[in-house]
């Protein structure tokens, strides 16, 4: 529970400097200068570290990795960046985001087959209803 906290609260730093990058740079220019310094610190890392590099030698998981990149890289951050870019406030953004909880309850529903109880089932309605007074 105290690492989802941390998180939470990391969360929230990077979501207001999201913002306000957001709103100065074009997210393709933040994008590749984000990864260049990601670039620099990992190999500073491996380097100083001298972590063996585990090779991928399954290629079912090479490409679950590139389709997630490209979920991520090409779907995901876009919307992201530009919902902060267009929003006049950042936790406006943040709680439709957010609502990837409940796709994700949905997702599991269907294709897990798990079955949603009745406190699931009220949290879902707590937090449409949540979410209406926030817009």
């Amino acid at each position: 529970m105290k690492y989802a906290l941390g998180a939470a609260f990391f969360m929230a730093v990077r979501d207001i400097f999201s913002s306000k990058i957001a709103r100065k740079y074009d997210y393709i220019d933040y994008i590749i200068h984000a990864n260049i310094f990601v670039f620099i610190i990992t190999m500073v890392y491996v380097l100083f570290t001298k972590r063996k590099i585990k090779i991928i030698d399954n290629y079912n998981d090479i490409l679950l990795i590139m389709f997630r990149l490209f979920i991520v890289y090409l779907i995901v951050e876009p919307c992201i960046f530009n919902s902060f870019k267009n929003s006049d406030n950042p936790s406006k953004s943040v709680s439709i985001i957010n609502l990837n909880v409940l796709i994700l309850l949905v997702l599991t529903v269907i294709f897990f087959k798990q079955e949603i109880s009745l406190k699931q089932f009220i949290g879902v309605i707590i937090v449409f209803l949540g979410l209406l007074y926030i817009r």
